[in-house]
Formats: structure tokens, C-alpha cells, sequence
């Protein structure tokens, strides 16, 4: 076999993300992400909070077997529960990777489009330049043609 003597290029690296976009993002992600859920996480700590205060000034004996029959009622579902923070786990994993890569990559794709946006701006004018040239003639031949049928105050 023979061999290519041109050697493969190497991969450029990817742009930085846009500054501007990254900023928004992050105040957005503030906004409604993190507050909603520090919100509700509050909520949810005064709500045990005061679920075990008011069970803590029951009878031990029967807070006792209340809590036995809840340990066998809730054990089945924490393997599902389990399962399902592993894969929670693993999704966010994967988001926070994509997360890295993501925006260099839409700002390459956006530079593309970009520049296809400019390519068929030219190419259109150019295509459109015959049509504008011909329109502007007419419009220039029906005034001049309004201007000649028309006589001036002082010759009526």
C-alpha cells in the first residue's frame, strides 16, 4: 500500500463561548433555576422540622410501632427511588459535559450561518439588481412622461 506523504490536519480548537450570552446565562439560570429550588428546599425543611416536632410530644410506645410499620412500608419503594437517583446522577453528569462543549459549538454553527446569510445576500442582490434596474427605469420613464403632460401655470 501506499501511503499518503500529506499528514491529516489537526483539529482546530473551538472559539470561546460568546462572553455576552454566558453572562445572561448565568443570571438567568439564577433566576429560575437555583432561587425556585432553594425556595422549596426551605419549605420542605420547615415542613419535617415541623412534622417532628409535633410527632415528638406523642407516647413513645405507639410513636414506636408507628415507626416500625413505616420502615416496612417505605423499604420496597427506596429501590425504585434508588434507581432513580443513579440515573438523575448520570444525566447530570452527561448535561454538565454537554454543557462544556455546547456553547463553542452553537457559536461555531452560528458563525456558519452567518456567513451563508451574507453569501445569499450577495447572491440575491445580484439577482435582484436586473429587476430593481429595470423598475427604476420605468418609474424614471413615467415621470419624466408626467412631467412633459404637464404645463406649467403660466402656459395654460
Amino acid at each position: 500500500m501506499v501511503e499518503n506523504p500529506s499528514s491529516p490536519k489537526a483539529p482546530q480548537p473551538l472559539p470561546e463561548p460568546n462572553p455576552t450570552t454566558r453572562r445572561a446565562y448565568r443570571r438567568q439560570s439564577f433566576w429560575q433555576i437555583t432561587l425556585p429550588f432553594l425556595i422549596a428546599l426551605l419549605m420542605l425543611l420547615a415542613l419535617a422540622g415541623g412534622t417532628i416536632w409535633a410527632a415528638s410530644g406523642g407516647l413513645p410506645e405507639v410513636t414506636r410501632w408507628a415507626d416500625v410499620s413505616l420502615i416496612w412500608l417505605i423499604s420496597p419503594q427506596l429501590f425504585f427511588y434508588l434507581l432513580n437517583l443513579v440515573i438523575l446522577i448520570a444525566l447530570a453528569v452527561g448535561l454538565a459535559k454537554l454543557l462544556a462543549v455546547l456553547p463553542r459549538i452553537t457559536r461555531l454553527i452560528h458563525e456558519k450561518i452567518l456567513l451563508v446569510q451574507r453569501e445569499v445576500q450577495k447572491y440575491s442582490n445580484i439577482a435582484l439588481e436586473p429587476v430593481l434596474k429595470v423598475k427604476g427605469f420605468k418609474a424614471s420613464a413615467e415621470a419624466l412622461k408626467q412631467q412633459i403632460t404637464q404645463l406649467p401655470k403660466g402656459w395654460r
